[in-house]
C-alpha cells in the first residue's frame, strides 16, 4: 500500500529542512515533485536539507523528483535513515551531482555556519550569568522514563555556555522515543554527550528547563547540573577562542 507523500517544512538558522513522508513511487512521486517544486519556487532557499527519514520506499521517479528540485547555487543535501532509500539514491545519482549525508554529524559539519545564524534561543537564566557561544555541535542525550526504559534523542547544540545549552532537533535518525514527551517539570536528570569533533566530546548531566515549538521545529533548553571542572574549563576555553554573543 502506497502512502500519499507529505512534505513538512522546518527551519534551523538559515537552513530550510523539508521532511518527506510516505512513498515516493510512481504517480505519488510526480505529486511529490510538484509540491517540492512549489516550495522551492516560492521560497528560493539558499540552504536546503531534504530529510528522507520517514520515506519507506522510493523509485527512480522519486529520486528524480528530489534531484530535479535541488537548484544550482543552493547549498543542499539529502539524508536518509532507510537503507533501501539510500541505496537507490547512490545507485542512480552520481556523488558529484548530489551531496548525500549518511548521518546527522555529516549534516552538522556541512551546514555548521548556516545552522546557527539568526538563532537566539538560550535558557533565560543564563543570559545574565554566562557568556554564550552560537555554534553547531551534535548532541546525544538520554534519560529513563517512568517504566525504567532508556530514551535516547539526538539534536544539535546551537547555543552553548558553561551554565547550559540550547539545542534543536534535526531528527535525522530513529530514536527510542518522541522528543515531545520531554517535560520541563520532570525532575529527571539527563545524561548528555556533546560531540565537539570526531574524538572530542563533553559529558554532562542536566535538566530541561524549557521546550519551544516554532511550527514543526522543536528546541530545548537544558541547564547543567553536573559538569566536571575539566569540561567546564573546556567550554570556557572554547567560548573565549571562538567569541561570544
Amino acid at each position: 500500500m502506497n502512502y500519499i507523500p507529505q512534505i513538512i517544512n522546518r527551519k534551523i538558522g538559515e537552513v530550510e529542512i523539508l521532511d518527506l513522508k510516505g512513498d515516493f513511487v510512481g504517480p505519488w512521486a510526480i505529486r511529490g515533485r510538484e509540491d517540492i517544486q512549489r516550495f522551492v519556487e516560492n521560497n528560493r532557499p539558499k540552504n536546503l536539507l531534504i530529510n528522507l527519514k520517514d520515506v519507506e520506499t522510493i523509485d527512480s521517479l522519486g529520486v528524480k523528483a528530489i534531484v530535479d528540485n535541488l537548484r544550482h547555487g543552493t547549498k543542499s543535501g539529502v539524508v536518509s535513515a532507510n537503507y533501501s532509500v539510500t541505496e537507490m539514491f547512490t545507485r542512480l545519482v552520481p556523488s558529484t551531482e548530489v551531496r548525500f549525508f549518511k548521518d546527522e554529524e555529516e549534516v552538522v559539519r556541512f551546514f555548521a555556519e548556516e545552522l546557527v545564524k539568526e538563532r537566539t534561543g538560550t535558557p533565560v537564566e543564563e543570559k545574565r550569568k554566562y557568556p554564550r557561544l552560537k555554534t553547531a555541535f551534535s548532541l546525544e542525550f538520554s534519560f529513563k522514563d517512568g517504566e525504567g526504559e532508556e530514551l535516547v534523542f539526538r539534536s544539535i547544540v546551537t547555543n552553548l555556555s558553561e551554565g547550559g545549552l540550547y539545542a534543536e532537533y534535526l531528527d535525522l535518525e530513529p530514536t527510542s522515543g518522541n522528543p515531545k514527551k520531554i517535560d520541563p517539570y520532570d525532575l529527571k536528570m539527563i545524561n548528555m554527550k556533546i560531540k565537539l569533533s570526531d574524538e572530542n566530546q563533553i559529558q554532562a548531566e542536566g535538566k530541561v528547563i524549557r521546550t519551544d515549538m516554532d511550527g514543526e521545529q522543536m528546541g530545548i533548553a537544558i541547564q547543567f547540573y553536573r559538569l566536571s571542572d575539566e569540561n567546564r574549563r573546556r567550554i570556557q576555553k572554547l567560548i573565549q577562542h571562538e567569541g561570544t554573543v
